[in-house]
């Protein structure tokens, strides 16, 4: 469908009960189809409402997707892998957009992981590593940035809650950093 071409596979019986899908899909995207495709009526509530944090992403990339219905419950899991291939984020409330530069990205209902993910915005330069899950996060980080950009971009929305809350206390950074970082910790625990 316009700039994306997706080869998927699958089963969709809307005459059970709890309307079973069970699809995979793969192929190269335009990140604009992509959002509309996973904002339509297609996928249960809950994950459109994921989709929409990923509001601002532009260009091209690879992806896998499958995702299934589970017998007998409305719950819908997925899982999947992104590759940029000329992806940017621009976040609302962000100067100027990041560009994502090698790397990939893991995705499900758990969580996302993020494998040698490099990002480029300006003078800013940086990889992430890691996971985050509902509950818990191991990430690692490091690079060179402008520390202003760096906490605009740490309060977008794709960012999760767990990393959005402790950013809060940095109200007024400036200046640059080289930086190694390291988040890990659960909900309970802290960060």
């Amino acid at each position: 469908f316009e700039n994306s071409s997706l080869l998927t596979e699958g089963s969709w019986r809307w005459n059970e009960p709890t309307g079973s899908l069970d699809i995979t899909a793969r192929g190269g995207i335009d990140l604009r189809n992509f959002q509309r495709l996973f904002k339509s009526s297609l996928f249960p509530e809950a994950f459109r409402k994921k989709a929409e944090d990923l509001d601002g992403l532009s260009g091209r990339s690879e992806v896998i997707f499958k995702g299934r219905t589970i017998k007998e419950t409305p719950a819908f899991h997925y899982e999947g892998e992104w590759i940029p291939k000329g992806a940017f984020y621009h976040p609302k409330g962000v100067p100027a957009p990041l560009a994502l530069r090698g790397g990939k990205l893991t995705f499900s209902d758990g969580g996302v992981a993020f494998s040698q993910l490099r990002f480029q915005s300006k003078s800013s330069s940086f990889m992430l590593d890691g996971s985050v899950g509902t509950n818990q996060m191991n990430l690692s980080s490091e690079g060179s940035v402008d520390l202003n950009y760096l906490s605009q971009l740490l309060r977008a929305p794709l960012i999760p809650d767990l990393v959005r809350s402790q950013i809060e206390e940095f109200q007024e950074a400036g200046g640059r950093a080289e930086f190694r970082l390291k988040w890990f910790g659960g909900e309970g625990e802290g960060i």
